[in-house]
């Protein structure tokens, strides 16, 4: 599958949009490993969870790159924030009066406000109530009619969630212009977080990385064929890791996974602080 797609997107706070690439380890080779492990991509319909899909480029890239090998695709853009949301749909909007999507994107590409972390301070539907939403259901049915959600199949689940820690991004870790132009609530998962991840287990997990063993719990309860998370480092992704072969081990149908980290083709190998994906597939799919 080829890597020559780009959109242009706005990023919360700059008035002027971007180009973006395919970048990081994951997004192209999505259609790659799932033709590779046998997937025919014109069987039946593809369905993709973007979860914490800010300003929808993850999204909008996917859809680019896909579209053309898909006949039916449907791609769901998760985020806390309405501001974000807001700009998601803003850029799909501006990438289609472009040209540069596909105009299926219109009624393909969807992004909905949800709180993958349960959290009791936020105003917003539980990712569960917005996933198990009828008019979401059967819009992903293709027929309109209500079925239940338990018989959805998410083929592939990726998200860049928030994961850099408080300190990183005071002590000027983190870039200048992502601190400024980026809301705090994007890069740095809220400390309240950490409160609801006793149940799963996972035992003690840094603030910078308190969004995983929520986003892995999901794959394994949706029944998720691929999933990409991207990590901060390869530190970081050492620990998905371990969260992932933990969570596995609780559940029987889920330790058919296979789990890898990937690095973008253009990093240094000798380069632990770079970005990284973690990679989870079933062996089967």
């Amino acid at each position: 599958m080829e890597k020559s797609a780009e959109i242009y997107v706005l990023s919360a706070g700059k008035r002027k949009a971007t180009a973006i690439y395919p970048g990081g380890p994951a997004l192209w080779r999505i259609g790659n490993l799932m033709q590779k492990r046998g997937f025919d991509p014109t069987a039946r319909p593809l369905h993709i969870l973007d979860l914490c899909t800010g300003s929808g480029c993850i999204s909008l890239l996917l859809h680019a790159l896909l579209a053309p090998h898909v006949k039916d695709l449907t791609i769901v853009g998760i985020d806390l924030s309405s501001r974000a949301i807001r700009l998601a749909q803003k850029n799909l909007e501006h990438n289609l009066r472009r040209g540069l999507l596909s105009s299926r994107a219109r009624s393909e590409v969807l992004f909905r406000q949800a709180d993958i972390l349960g959290l009791q301070e936020i105003h917003c539907p539980k990712l569960e109530d917005v996933l198990s939403d009828q008019l979401l259901l059967g819009h992903l049915n293709g027929s309109g009619s209500s079925i239940p959600s338990s018989s959805l199949c998410w083929d592939v689940l990726i998200s860049n969630p928030p994961y850099i820690s408080p300190s990183s991004f005071k002590n000027g870790t983190t870039a200048r212009s992502v601190r400024v132009y980026e809301p705090t609530l994007a890069l740095v998962p809220p400390l309240s977080a950490l409160s609801n991840l006793s149940r799963l287990n996972v035992g003690n997990i840094r603030q910078e990385d308190a969004f995983y063993p929520q986003l892995l719990s999901l794959t394994f309860r949706l029944g998720t064929r691929l999933a990409i998370f991207e990590c901060g480092s390869l530190a970081q992704a050492q620990r998905v890791v371990c969260m992932a072969q933990t969570l596995a081990r609780q559940v029987e149908h889920c330790r058919d996974f296979a789990i890898d980290i990937w690095q973008p083709c253009i990093q240094d190998d000798n380069d632990l602080s770079g970005a990284r994906a973690v990679i989870l597939r079933r062996v089967q799919l």
